[in-house]
């Protein structure tokens, strides 16, 4: 059974992500994972690059992106064409429209959209939404542990789905201080 990262970030998540999208691609293709998804916070500058290095990787690009706003943070993630547009639409908005809201935005994605949440007021939103998944954080420990728990009830509660989404932000441990 292969794995695939779904949360993403490279250096184009300003203060944040650490890597270059090549980087990101090589790592992915050495652990063998068939896919990865980029999904840089609040921009989707890294499309083209991403795109070459995971050719050139042997891997198959997942385009997304990290939105934050007036409800928290959410992942979308492309599934289709159609979805990779909106994708591009909702990015443009968040960055010119003063009066952006992700919650009224979130309400009007389609199903060409993943929408991926890790907190359970976002979660309530999405309730029954077939595109719709708890983001289970991969992190060890206790802390960690019980968080998992209490989104996989909620989420069941809800009728939603689970993926496991830790936050990718480094390669190797000694560039958290970078990140």
């Amino acid at each position: 059974m292969s794995f695939v990262h779904l949360r993403v970030h490279s250096n184009f998540s300003m203060l944040a992500g650490t890597r270059p999208v090549e980087d990101l691609a090589r790592a992915a293709a050495a652990a063998g994972m068939p896919a990865l998804a980029l999904t840089d916070t609040d921009g989707m500058y890294a499309v083209v690059p991403f795109e070459r290095a995971c050719g050139e990787a042997g891997i198959r690009p997942i385009h997304g992106v990290e939105l934050t706003g007036d409800i928290g943070r959410i992942t979308l993630l492309a599934r289709t064409r159609e979805g990779y547009g909106e994708l591009c639409r909702i990015v443009t908005r968040r960055r010119l429209d003063a009066d952006f809201s992700l919650g009224a935005a979130l309400d009007r994605l389609s199903e060409n959209v993943y929408i991926l949440a890790a907190d359970e007021r976002i979660l309530a939103r999405l309730r029954g939404r077939k595109n719709a998944f708890a983001a289970l954080p991969t992190a060890i420990g206790r802390e960690w542990t019980t968080r998992r728990w209490r989104l996989r009830r909620e989420a069941a509660r809800l009728g939603l789905r689970t993926v496991a989404a830790g936050d990718i932000y480094f390669l190797d441990t000694r560039e958290h201080f970078v990140h």
